[in-house]
């Protein structure tokens, strides 16, 4: 039996994103990554995801690795696949990324600031695009070394004005609260307290609804295994290790 690590990135980034954590993996590890490039619709997001599942060796191990946009999709698959998902490693997740104030997921982005975000992106691409790269970090994150590095080397130096705009129809659209109860495989919840895109209290609020989960405090922003890399590879790791 061989083990495979799917990952899974969220918006506005590539795989490059994932660097930080590569280097501690064992290399009789099958790594995959999924892109959201190039994309026809929102739908294509899950679309890619259940391809490259379906299409694994069925005695494989299997890992999903989601962070952002990427958790959302990597819930959405452990919660029709278990028989083919070991285990989940989730990233600054949600299972919504808006807010309903009518439930108990109070919070998230208001479908109109993300509707906001769609026409600044229309209007200005370059400037959106550095205003969410900022907030993806803490002021104290951004005056380390680590930010200069990941603005000239881990984000893209070109990305389609069409598949940005998909992404944020799908966390517009996509809500997967009603299918977690599907999900009984481990999951392992890592989120930044001070994450600004999407709030610990998702988080939180997945450590409830999922009945085989952990969840780990990282004092970071919404890039805990890029600014707290070692740390976050440790749980990767020992994850990793408990699925053998």
């Amino acid at each position: 039996m061989s083990k495979t690590i799917v990952f899974l990135t969220g918006w506005a980034t590539d795989q490059k994103i994932w660097r930080p954590l590569f280097s501690s993996l064992s290399k009789d590890l099958s790594v995959k990554q999924v892109s959201w490039s190039n994309l026809h619709s929102s739908q294509d997001i899950d679309k890619r995801v259940v391809e490259l599942i379906t299409n694994l060796n069925p005695s494989d191990s299997v890992t999903l690795v989601g962070w952002s946009l990427g958790s959302i999709t990597a819930l959405k698959a452990a919660s029709i696949y278990q028989d083919k998902i070991d285990q989940v490693i989730l990233f600054s997740s949600t299972p919504r990324f808006l807010k309903d104030a009518a439930s108990d997921l109070p919070f998230g982005w208001t479908k109109k600031s993300l509707e906001a975000m769609k026409d600044n992106l229309a209007l200005n691409q370059g400037k959106t695009l550095a205003s969410f790269y900022q907030k993806m970090f803490t002021k104290k994150e951004r005056e380390m070394p680590f930010f200069e590095s990941f603005i000239e080397e881990y984000t893209p130096r070109s990305l389609r004005q069409q598949d940005l705009q998909l992404g944020l129809d799908y966390l517009m659209e996509t809500d997967i609260r009603d299918s977690l109860h599907n999900i009984k495989k481990p999951t392992h919840i890592i989120h930044g307290k001070q994450d600004k895109i999407i709030s610990i209290h998702a988080g939180k609020w997945l450590l409830n609804k999922l009945s085989n989960s952990t969840f780990h405090q990282i004092d970071s922003g919404h890039l805990p295994f890029f600014t707290k890399s070692h740390q976050c590879a440790e749980i990767l790791l020992q994850a990793l290790h408990k699925e053998v």
